[in-house]
């Protein structure tokens, strides 16, 4: 049983010795669905929602100005660039 022999302790000897670093399909997979995530437009709630805060922390026109980051024609923001746009100053 060549299976037997790779599993546990040798296994790990094995991809040691040979130099390679061990792939984790599940990682590598969480990892793509991160990035897909992050390069995603947010929802209209959650940039009404940041405005709101936004406008009630420093008055309605941060917040105007925080929604004119945005140019005109420009594709949705992402959640990260919402965050910046809207961030609210101490």
């Amino acid at each position: 049983n060549s299976y037997k022999t790779l599993t546990g302790q040798n296994k790990q000897s094995v991809s040691q010795t040979s130099g390679e670093k061990k792939i984790n399909p599940k990682r590598e997979a969480r990892e793509a669905a991160k990035e897909k995530r992050d390069s995603q437009p947010a929802s209209e709630k959650y940039a009404k929602d940041k405005a709101k805060a936004k406008g009630k922390a420093e008055g309605a026109d941060a917040r105007r100005k925080a929604h004119d980051e945005k140019d005109k024609g420009a594709p949705d923001r992402t959640k990260k660039q919402i965050d910046e746009d809207y961030k609210i100053k101490k």
